[in-house]
């Protein structure tokens, strides 16, 4: 320091003499790796529709574990947007968006554009207006609580109140579409509690009659297991499979109520039809085991279930094999040669079997079904325990 000449500014000595040592650390620290370095272009790339992109970043986040509760706020903000009428499947999101324009937000940022006449983003107008969080502070607002609001003005602010607001009972939470929803309402129906959705197709509200103070939450059956978790809705019906697989320690934070007898499907590991020798979870330790020592590179199995297959291949002491992630036509990652085998749900097979795949012997990881759920962290108030113990009655089923 006594060499560089004159200090010039107000940074003292011993600040500019730290910050030095800092940048050479920072030199002499080795570059990231390719994979880690793969999945960060990865993320930052990601623009698509966001419900799509929720089921990219659930797909990336168990390698990438911090990403976890961005993506579950993420999650429930887009069932909040959903409950105001927004249709989610078509809005736009960019993982990357305000990172030059708006950096000054430390939390989700937003912009609203003119759509042209064909209801695309008008690229020729600057947007109409944009905003965001400053999650730090209202963290230190709050007192060291991560405000889960929008913040003020903010649209994710309202619709998160139609979740979980003042003078609202028992919430029960449906798939939104689909036979499990008709389903879900049939069996209802059939216990006396009328089910029924309100408006459009793409309306998330409905009504509830034959029981008082219950309030239906149309969402996406992956969306429920969460929604249970985070206490937002008190009863909810999901597969028992998503259930097992989005939550660590599920009966901690659920209580299994009743099974519904429909939606029935199995978890299952199936390997190549061409391999004739390997029939059970054995024989596949003994092929990973080989194919790692031959090609360099663990197995590949492709799945979305990514707890509850590696749970279960851990008990049966199944090694030599790394999980792939699939959100989608898993049974051709094989034939595509992004896969060596594919742990998956299945009700009949016959998509296993159109895609020359057999099922292992031994290998059904979880016969799953729709099941009803109560959530342990929702708000169990008296009003609300009132109404889940006439609720009970009427569908004659035992609460915790």
């Amino acid at each position: 320091m006594a060499e560089a000449g004159p200090q010039i500014g107000l940074r003292s000595s011993a600040e500019v003499a730290e910050r030095s040592a800092a940048l050479l650390d920072d030199a002499d620290t080795p570059p990231i790796a390719a994979p880690e370095a793969a999945l960060l272009y990865d993320l930052l790339g990601l623009a698509a529709p966001a419900d799509a992109a929720l089921a990219h970043l659930r797909g990336i986040a168990p390698l990438m574990p911090a990403i976890t509760p961005a993506v579950d706020r993420f999650e429930s903000r887009l069932a909040a947007l959903r409950t105001r009428g927004i249709d989610t499947a078509s809005l736009a999101f960019e993982a990357s968006h305000g990172r030059t324009t708006l950096e000054y937000y430390d939390g989700f940022v937003f912009t609203f554009h003119r759509a042209d006449q064909g209801g695309a983003i008008d690229a020729e107008l600057p947007p109409v207006a944009s905003g965001g969080r400053y999650d730090a502070l209202t963290a230190v607002l709050g007192q060291g609580a991560l405000d889960p609001g929008g913040g003020r003005g903010h649209p994710a602010r309202a619709g998160g109140a139609a979740l979980k607001g003042p003078g609202m009972s028992l919430k029960i939470g449906v798939p939104s579409k689909g036979r499990l929803m008709e389903k879900t309402f049939d069996w209802f129906g059939a216990r006396g509690v009328t089910m029924s959705r309100n408006g459009a197709e793409r309306e998330y509200s409905g009504a509830v009659e034959g029981i008082a103070d219950v309030e239906l939450v149309l969402l996406s059956a992956g969306e429920i297991p969460r929604e249970l978790a985070a206490g937002r809705i008190h009863l909810g019906v999901t597969g028992s499979d998503l259930v097992r697989d989005k939550l660590a320690d599920w009966n901690q934070q659920v209580a299994e109520l009743a099974p519904l007898g429909f939606g029935h499907a199995d978890l299952i590991i199936a390997v190549p039809a061409c391999w004739i020798d390997v029939e059970t979870l054995n024989d596949l330790d003994a092929v990973a085991s080989a194919f790692r020592a031959r090609h360099g590179f663990r197995l590949r199995i492709a799945t979305k279930y990514h707890r509850l297959v590696r749970e279960f291949l851990t008990e049966t002491g199944v090694a030599d094999y790394q999980l792939v992630d699939s959100q989608g036509a898993t049974e051709g990652t094989v034939k595509n040669l992004t896969a060596e085998a594919v742990a998956d749900i299945t009700s009949t097979g016959e998509t296993l079997r159109a895609n020359h795949l057999k099922i292992l012997g031994d290998a059904v990881i979880h016969r799953s079904q729709a099941t009803l759920f109560l959530a342990r962290a929702a708000d169990w108030g008296a009003a609300e325990t009132a109404a889940m113990a006439a609720l009970a009655a009427k569908l004659q089923i035992a609460t915790p």
